[in-house]
């Protein structure tokens, strides 16, 4: 090929490293990553793949929080449901949680 064609190539995947990493989607994100990697673009977008990994295991950490989120047991639900005036912790806690499950800042501010 073409050094032309080899940039725009590089330009690209560059670009789609970017937009996955705006996007937070975590299977775009792993293919861009893994795009760059394979066509040795390591040593030039060394702080962009080191920024775009760090995502990936935050996105793999939120995943796997909303997981133990979604199977809380009946009991522990039952329990928080059940404070009056829960403890300032917990609403931080409960706060965070329904952020994470796409709950709009403006309603948790109430």
């Amino acid at each position: 090929m073409g050094l032309l064609v080899l940039c725009i190539l590089d330009r690209l995947r560059t670009v789609a490293l970017a937009d996955a990493m705006r996007s937070r989607k975590l299977s775009a994100l792993e293919k861009a990553i893994a795009a760059a990697e394979k066509c040795g673009l390591e040593k030039r977008l060394g702080v962009q793949l080191a920024m775009a990994r760090r995502i990936v295991e935050q996105l793999k950490r939120i995943e796997k929080l909303r997981n133990a989120i979604m199977n809380l047991d009946q009991r522990t639900i039952a329990e928080i449901k059940s404070y009056s005036s829960p403890p300032v912790a917990v609403n931080h806690v409960m706060t965070a949680t329904f952020l994470l499950l796409g709950e709009s800042e403006k309603k948790m501010q109430v």
